[in-house]
């Protein structure tokens, strides 16, 4: 049986475990799944803990946990020339284990599963761009980004924006890890929404976990801080009229209900099944999230929120700024707002929702084929 290694910067969630085919992969690869969190980010690692459902299916792979550079050098020496999946982001220690990754000709496999709508921060944001000329990491990325070694020898390119992000010796035409989830749920729930209230309007918060993310963690940047990012979405959500509205909130996969219900103790809060509370809803409140891929799929208007706090913090101007434009909609800053309604026609706009799924949720060229099955086969055929 052909070895396949994935090597991922955080502990495997249940979350990944599907979306990554780890249960269609063990059963045509010898699978090794590389977790470099103790070695890189050992808070991160700590704190996400290996979740059970995943412990209990572990029997048909293999998790190695990196504890240290002298175990990693020894992995690579051993599995040298072997194929490795590479979920690791691109901050500076895991593009250096790229790089060596790339010396030993390990084969590496690059996926764009999951892409927003992006823009450069402006100039006038000094501050951001002083800080950058001051950090070390940004120098070491910007080296490794320069150096030409990071050509893929397999990219399994899931959208029209990410055609040209990378080089690569093979390229395989696919579609994102929530297309996937779409295909699946519609093949299990083909049944359609049908609102039959006659008065109240079905919604659903996509919550982001902005103020808890491990991923700032890792990129260092700063975000939300928990009591004033909750009271004011609670604030919002109160506002609104209840007589009119019902809102739900769709926890994000790293968040914990504990972490949130205390702010928002009168909403009912949804715990892994974003995809089912999208169909069933409405209107869609939102940041910025990739999760926001089930609401173009099912053709909901997306009403965009901020609060005053995350209008200095980088992800505001580069992706929510971003994610308006393309769809030119302003956002809704909620830490303002008085009113008791929306208008929704002022604040969404479904009409490029079909561009949106080609440039950055399936690509044309792609099938509905489910894309492990399709990588399997090519990987099975591969001969050189």
């Amino acid at each position: 049986m052909k070895k396949l290694n994935i090597i991922i910067e955080a502990p495997l969630l249940k979350k990944d475990f599907k979306r990554f085919g780890i249960s269609y992969l063990s059963k045509n690869f010898q699978l090794e799944i590389i977790d470099i969190s103790y070695l890189t980010k050992k808070k991160i690692h700590q704190r996400l803990k290996l979740d059970e459902y995943i412990s209990n299916k572990a029997d048909n792979f293999k998790i190695n946990t990196i504890k240290s550079v002298k175990y990693f050098i020894k992995f690579i020496k051993k599995n040298k020339n072997e194929f490795c999946i590479d979920y690791l982001g691109d901050i500076p220690i895991n593009q250096i284990l790229r790089y060596v990754f790339f010396l030993f000709d390990f084969k590496l496999i690059k996926t764009s599963h999951g892409m927003l709508p992006n823009k450069p921060l402006s100039i006038r944001n000094y501050k951001y761009f002083f800080h950058k000329m001051l950090n070390l990491s940004h120098w070491i990325n910007f080296l490794f980004n320069k150096i030409k070694f990071n050509r893929w020898h397999i990219y399994m390119i899931s959208c029209k924006k990410a055609e040209k992000i990378r080089n690569s010796n093979y390229i395989l035409h696919t579609y994102t890890f929530d297309y996937a989830t779409y295909l699946e749920f519609e093949k299990n729930n083909s049944q359609n929404y049908i609102n039959n209230s006659k008065r109240k309007i079905n919604a659903v918060f996509i919550d982001q976990n902005l103020a808890d993310n491990t991923d700032f963690l890792i990129t260092k940047h700063k975000t939300v801080k928990r009591e004033i990012y909750y009271n004011q979405l609670k604030h919002f959500f109160d506002c609104l009229d209840s007589n009119k509205w019902n809102i739900k909130i769709a926890l994000h996969p790293k968040n914990e209900i504990k972490n949130i219900e205390k702010y928002l103790v009168d909403y009912k809060i949804i715990n892994n099944n974003t995809i089912s509370e999208v169909k069933n809803s409405d209107i869609i409140f939102c940041h910025y999230s990739t999760a926001l891929n089930f609401a173009y799929l099912y053709n909901k208007p997306i009403i965009v929120i901020y609060i005053n706090e995350m209008k200095d913090k980088h992800y505001f101007q580069r992706y929510i700024n971003a994610l308006c434009d393309y769809h030119k909609i302003i956002p809704l800053n909620i830490s303002e707002f008085k009113d008791n309604d929306i208008d929704i026609n002022k604040f969404s706009n479904t009409s490029k929702y079909e561009d949106y799924i080609n440039d950055f949720i399936k690509h044309p060229k792609s099938k509905n084929k489910y894309i492990w099955e399709e990588f399997t086969n090519f990987l099975l055929s591969y001969n050189k």
